[in-house]
């Protein structure tokens, strides 16, 4: 009999999903069998799989050594304690052989983890606790894969929160830490990020209900004087990665407040609050009223040689500025109320706002 303790990362978890992680290798019907013949219980007793964990619950799994081995998640394949590398033997292990596609694949993310965590030393934390991780996105680089390939910020996450101890590869079997929202690869800025799944279910929650706040600052064509509130739908076209927006679709709506002119670059840098949070959408939609952002080639926007050298503009001018948080409980409680904020590295071209800050 195999027996597995329930921590903090399996609360609130269907007793199912969290066998489907634990014993990634176990088809799902064949699960559902063995809870039916009592080969797993809970707590010693019967369960059907739509139980609700609690901290400390003890999951029991009838099964051989061989097939236990066969079934488990790589995370708890490892030599030398919970830290060790998962790429070999283990506890009835055959050595330093990989077992099977998935220790292999488990293996390279790993390996990816660690190598993007040393390839982005720019990357800074805003915040961080056990639960929650605030981080700092260059541009450039991905929120999460779109190809095996890639390497994203999910990645650098996972290295990161490895290289501090705040995870451990065997935790990754129940939870694997990621971010919370996306921002597109030449977007920059505020990133959140789960350490716990009682902080991913929590934001989740948060950015439903749009509770959090969320400010960009861009650099756009042309001159907008005057505040205003964009509003419509966005249709996406996934062959050309595109959106436009148009009276049907997703209903999309924003707030846009001019900070500052350039007048020789006729750029204005404008604030934008978010509050749908749309693929794509402050692209669009500033495209839309005929201020794309500068840099932004599928949307209009041009980079001339003068922008390039005025702005480093190798891609368009938007960051992720500014993340304001409700007041809250629970794994969330540290952030209650609290305002993080990240310099858009193109900001300082505007001398409205240089002054501006000057005067603060």
């Amino acid at each position: 009999m195999k027996e597995l303790l329930v921590d903090p990362n399996g609360v609130g978890k269907r007793l199912d999903k969290y066998l489907t992680h634990v014993l990634s290798g176990a088809p799902k019907p064949l699960l559902y069998a063995q809870l039916r013949k009592k080969n797993i219980t809970l707590n010693g007793r019967r369960a059907a799989g739509n139980e609700l964990l609690s901290e400390g619950d003890r999951v029991q799994c009838f099964f051989s050594d061989e097939t236990w081995e066969k079934f488990l998640h790589p995370a708890f394949r490892v030599h030398g304690g919970e830290d060790a590398h998962p790429v070999s033997g283990g506890a009835g292990g055959s050595g330093d052989t990989l077992r099977s596609e998935a220790d292999r694949s488990f293996a390279e993310l790993m390996e990816a983890a660690e190598a993007c965590f040393r390839r982005h030393p720019e990357i800074s934390v805003l915040y961080e606790d056990p639960d929650l991780l605030i981080v700092d996105k260059p541009a450039g680089l991905l929120s999460q894969r779109a190809g095996q390939s890639d390497e994203s910020l999910n990645d650098w996450v996972l290295g990161y929160l490895l290289s501090t101890g705040a995870v451990t590869v065997r935790d990754l079997g129940v939870f694997r830490p990621g971010i919370c929202h996306r921002l597109d690869r030449n977007t920059s800025g505020i990133v959140i990020c789960a350490v716990s799944l009682a902080a991913a279910q929590a934001v989740s929650r948060m950015l439903r209900d749009r509770t959090v706040g969320k400010y960009y600052l861009a650099a756009v064509h042309g001159e907008m004087k005057k505040e205003r509130e964009l509003t419509g739908a966005l249709v996406k076209d996934r062959a050309a990665n595109r959106s436009r927006v148009t009276d049907k679709g997703m209903a999309v709506r924003a707030f846009i407040r001019p900070l500052g002119y350039l007048s020789d670059a006729d750029a204005t840098m404008v604030e934008a609050e978010l509050i749908t949070g749309k693929p794509h959408q402050l692209r669009a939609q500033l495209a839309s009223i005929g201020h794309p952002i500068v840099g932004d080639r599928k949307y209009g926007g041009s980079v001339t040689a003068s922008d390039e050298k005025r702005f480093g503009a190798k891609w368009q001018l938007l960051h992720c500025a500014r993340i304001t948080f409700p007041g809250t409980e629970g794994a969330l409680s540290g952030l209650s109320g609290r305002t993080f904020i990240s310099e858009a590295p193109f900001a300082d071209r505007f001398p409205d706002l240089r002054s501006r800050k000057e005067r603060k």
